[in-house]
């Protein structure tokens, strides 16, 4: 990150194991390298297993978030349905 004033607003980062930080069984070359970052940066990392969707609080649907995005394959269009859904998500609050 080029802005340290970004880096600064990240607080913690949340990861799938499986293609993140494994390929399979062997840890990516640059895991630990990123991780020891997070930690330089007292980023907090935690990390799960691969789930195939992410549900609403009530687990009644899919999350906001995840459903903004669920036909979309392009990643740049991915970011921008995802900060239009937040906005709108605040202005609800």
């Amino acid at each position: 990150m080029s802005d340290p004033h970004k880096l600064s607003a990240v607080k913690a980062v949340f990861l799938d194991m499986d293609g993140t930080i494994y390929h399979g069984s062997k840890l990516y070359p640059t895991t630990l390298p990123f991780l020891n970052f997070l930690k330089k940066h007292n980023i907090r990392v935690s990390w799960d297993l691969k789930v195939p969707r992410i549900l609403n609080r009530d687990r009644s649907g899919l999350c906001p978030l995840e459903k903004s995005v669920e036909k979309i394959n392009d990643p740049v269009e991915a970011q921008k349905a995802l900060e239009a859904k937040i906005r709108q998500m605040m202005k609800k609050r």
